[in-house]
């Protein structure tokens, strides 16, 4: 046995079980030897035998996975490289690959080097089960360079722990019968980044009831009618400098939904085409508002709807700023939006044309705040605001070449008022 340093010093410290695979190139002794049968029972023996944590490493070659292997705090997986280790499912194994569910908090997982298979192709899986799961109080995990594909439910499953991170790994080909590729749920402090998750068949990430989750430096691709990120009471979630892709029907690259709070949309680039659908959409939910949102300096091209504010409850000081892209659109077509929702709505700097639906504004007191800069050249910048009740033609066009302009629907008037400078369009 060796002693392995980890790359977190001190977390993972401790002895180092060996195991090989039936079909490795490497020669010489190991401490377990696969048959290439139940693979799953040697590796479980070496995570057993690490009764204070510690390491197994996997040699190259093929494990077959009969039975879910229990994971632990203080334990390091290794392998030999994504194309090198692989643990694929056998078949009918019909269980989670890789999983925790101890009751009592613990803490520092990794999982490093290696490819995960839920079968050998995503067409007929060998599984129903999951990749890995943590459903309980497993914290501070940290998942490096591996591949993970080919599960019909989720590829990777956490509850409740904090801070985990995803870095430099691929998941594809997941989710084809249920579940998400990467899902969390009441996590806190999660970190993704430098990874590309696509040809998923749901959501390549959601978060429900998460807190401070970071995604930066990802490449994304939603499929037909999914979700690229699905975000539902996920609060102070950071999205920053991603690509993210759409070339299917019905597709929507960001989804905020549902009392998700705080959201910085930064410096991401969405580039859509054939039938991509929206690159950001806003969805209160009815009676959960999405406040205190931020979307801004993002490159938006090729989706049918740049960024879309569907029907829902009143939003709170969210801006849409500095965005260049095709068009913005506050509304989901049918039903129409609701006027609350563009109360408190800044819409500056950005290169888009905005319209919003026809609708009954009285008693709100929506702001719509509108400002261009001749230099650097963000263009010019119209919104056009609906007409107030059926028949009066109290509609108003408001543009803006380098001044700001602030636009506040006066129910007593019942007509909207300019509140920094006239526009003269405007009744």
């Amino acid at each position: 046995m060796l002693i392995q340093t980890s790359i977190y010093a001190g977390a993972y410290d401790g002895p180092t079980m060996f195991v090989k695979a039936y079909n490795s190139a490497k020669v010489g002794p190991a401490d377990y030897t696969c048959d290439g049968t139940d693979d799953n029972v040697e590796i479980q023996a070496a995570i057993d035998a690490l009764t204070k944590g510690g390491t197994v490493e996997l040699s190259d070659g093929t494990f077959r996975i009969g039975d879910t292997i229990r994971i632990k705090g203080g334990l390091t997986i290794r392998g030999q490289g994504q194309y090198g280790t692989e643990m694929v499912a056998k078949q009918g194994l019909n269980k989670d690959m890789l999983s925790y569910s101890e009751s009592t908090n613990q803490y520092f997982f990794q999982m490093i080097n290696l490819t995960m298979s839920g079968g050998n192709n995503f067409t007929t899986p060998n599984t129903v089960g999951r990749g890995l799961v943590a459903n309980n109080k497993l914290n501070d995990g940290y998942i490096t360079k591996c591949f993970i594909r080919y599960f019909p439910q989720n590829a990777v499953y956490l509850g409740t722990g904090w801070g985990w991170v995803l870095d430099a790994s691929v998941i594809e080909y997941n989710a084809k019968y249920g579940g998400r590729a990467l899902e969390i749920v009441t996590g806190r402090g999660a970190r993704i980044y430098n990874c590309k998750i696509m040809e998923n068949y749901a959501e390549n990430i959601y978060l429900w009831s998460t807190y401070e989750t970071s995604i930066y430096g990802c490449y994304m691709r939603a499929e037909t009618n999914k979700n690229g990120i699905a975000l539902i009471d996920a609060d102070r979630t950071v999205i920053v400098g991603n690509h993210f892709a759409a070339d299917k029907a019905g597709s929507t690259s960001v989804y905020l939904r549902y009392d998700t709070d705080d959201a910085v949309v930064n410096g991401n680039s969405f580039s859509g085409a054939a039938g991509a659908k929206t690159a950001i959409k806003i969805d209160h939910g009815g009676t959960q508002s999405v406040d205190g949102t931020t979307i801004s300096g993002n490159s938006i091209h090729g989706y049918t709807n740049a960024i879309e504010w569907a029907q829902g409850n009143a939003s709170v000081d969210t801006k849409v700023i500095g965005n260049s892209g095709t068009d913005v659109t506050y509304s989901s077509g049918s039903p129409t939006l609701d006027p609350a929702s563009v109360s408190q709505l800044d819409i500056s700097l950005n290169k888009i044309t905005a319209t919003l639906p026809d609708g009954d504004y009285s008693g709100q007191i929506a702001t719509i705040v509108l400002t261009t800069q001749t230099y650097p050249p963000y263009g010019v910048a119209t919104v056009t605001v609906p007409n107030y009740g059926s028949g009066i033609d109290n509609s108003c066009t408001m543009s803006s070449t380098d001044d700001m302009w602030s636009l506040m629907w006066n129910a007593a008037a019942g007509k909207w008022f300019d509140v920094i400078k006239k526009v003269s369009s405007c009744p």
